[in-house]
C-alpha cells in the first residue's frame, strides 16, 4: 500500500483475527492473547507514519503562522510589514483568539459532523495557502494606499481563515486532537498491552 492510496481512502482496514483480539475478564481487565508487546518497528506502519506526518506538517504550518503574524504586523511598511503599534497588534491578536474560540464553540461541531475529521483536516490544511498569500498582498496594498479599509479587511480574512484552520486539531466531544484519534486508530491496539 502506498501513502497515496492510504491518503485517498483506498486502503481498507483488515479484519483482526480472533487470536489477536483482546478478551475481557469479569472484573473489566483486558487480557491480550499475545504475550510479548509489539516492537517499535511493528508499530511504524504506513497509516501511523502518514498520520504522524500530517500532524507534524500541520504543527509546523500553525506554529510558523503564529510566529510570523506578530512580526509581520510590527515590521515597518518599507520592509514588507504593516508597521502597526503594539496596542493595535494586541487588539488584532486578541481578536484572533476570540474568533478561534467563537468558531469552535458555534460552528466546529456542525462542520465536523457534516464533513468528517479527514475532510475537515484537509480543508484546514489547504487554508494555509491563502493565509500565506495574504501576507504580501496586504503589505503591497498597504504600501500603495496606506492602511485603508481594504488592508483591514485582508487582515480580518486572514484571522478568520486561521481560526478555521486551527480547528483541525480539536474534537468537540472530548477536546482531544482529531489527528491524535487518527493515530490511535492506526495503531494495532488489539495486540498491544495499552489502554486505547
Amino acid at each position: 500500500m502506498s501513502p497515496t492510496e492510504y491518503f485517498l481512502c483506498r486502503w481498507r482496514k483488515s479484519q483482526a483475527s480472533f487470536e489477536d483480539s483482546p478478551a475481557v475478564a469479569e472484573d473489566g481487565v483486558i487480557i491480550y492473547s499475545r504475550e510479548n508487546p509489539l516492537s517499535f518497528r511493528e508499530l511504524l506502519t504506513a497509516p501511523v507514519l502518514i498520520a504522524t506526518g500530517c500532524f507534524a506538517s500541520f504543527a509546523i504550518l500553525d506554529i510558523s503562522f503564529r510566529t510570523m503574524f506578530p512580526v509581520y504586523l510590527a515590521t515597518p511598511m518599507e520592509m514588507g510589514g504593516l508597521g502597526l503599534d503594539p496596542p493595535v497588534m494586541g487588539t488584532i491578536l486578541a481578536a484572533m483568539g476570540i474568533s478561534t474560540s467563537v468558531f469552535q464553540l458555534l460552528l466546529f461541531s456542525t462542520l465536523h459532523n457534516r464533513l468528517g475529521g479527514r475532510n475537515l483536516f484537509l480543508t484546514a490544511m489547504s487554508l494555509f495557502f491563502p493565509i500565506a498569500a495574504l501576507f504580501p498582498i496586504a503589505s503591497r496594498v498597504g504600501q500603495m494606499h496606506g492602511l485603508n479599509n481594504f488592508v483591514w479587511l485582508l487582515i480580518g480574512v486572514q484571522i478568520l481563515l486561521s481560526s478555521f484552520a486551527n480547528s483541525a486539531l480539536s474534537k468537540p466531544s472530548n477536546n482531544l486532537p482529531c489527528l491524535v484519534r487518527v493515530i490511535e486508530s492506526c495503531l494495532p491496539c488489539r495486540r498491544l498491552a495499552c489502554a486505547c
